[in-house]
């Protein structure tokens, strides 16, 4: 027999997660099914976001061309991916307040507003324009919840303070 020396496979495992250690350092490892399983899932995610990105790309194309129906529906296949829904959200709420449907443009820039913004910039823009698109359908107890909220995290954005005191007006009778 030929003895071969022991190979320690724990540093081309730790590109898995993270969660794959030597065995010295935290007992056994996990078994090998659960390892590839957690590299199928990483797998899927990879491609399920590169699905969506290319259903969002897809739909900025329709939109620039005016087929605004097939905007739609790809913006809603993007933003059925969680990592995408911030983006494709917003763009559908956008594009459903421009065409005047408004319940639905409320409906899609509150599903973006819950999900992690681009940039904070990027999130208080959103939080203003559902709290406008609420406002505009008579909504104005939501309206000013999310002005409040978007207050108490940008302080003085846009005109927030101003709209605040109005629909506080509002509310109160006077």
């Amino acid at each position: 027999t030929i003895d071969l020396p022991e190979v320690d496979l724990s540093d081309a495992l730790t590109g898995l997660g993270g969660r794959v250690k030597s065995p010295a350092a935290s007992g056994p490892a996990p078994p090998l099914e659960d390892v590839f399983g957690q590299m199928r899932a990483r797998a899927d995610r990879e491609s399920q976001l590169q699905n969506a990105q290319a259903q969002y790309a897809a739909a900025i194309d329709h939109a620039n061309h005016g087929r605004l129906n097939q905007a739609i529906a790809a913006f809603e296949s993007a933003a059925k991916v969680p990592l995408m829904r911030f983006q494709a959200g917003t763009r559908l709420g956008r594009l459903h307040v421009a065409r005047g449907d408004l319940a639905k443009g409320v409906e899609w820039l509150e599903r973006a507003s819950q999900a992690p913004p681009t940039t904070p910039d990027d999130g208080y823009a959103v939080q203003y324009e559902l709290a406008d698109a609420l406002e505009r359908v008579g909504e104005s107890t939501r309206a000013l919840a999310v002005l409040m909220e978007l207050s108490a995290e940008a302080g003085a954005y846009r005109d927030v303070p101003a709209r605040i005191e109005r629909l506080s007006k509002v509310q109160t009778g006077g």
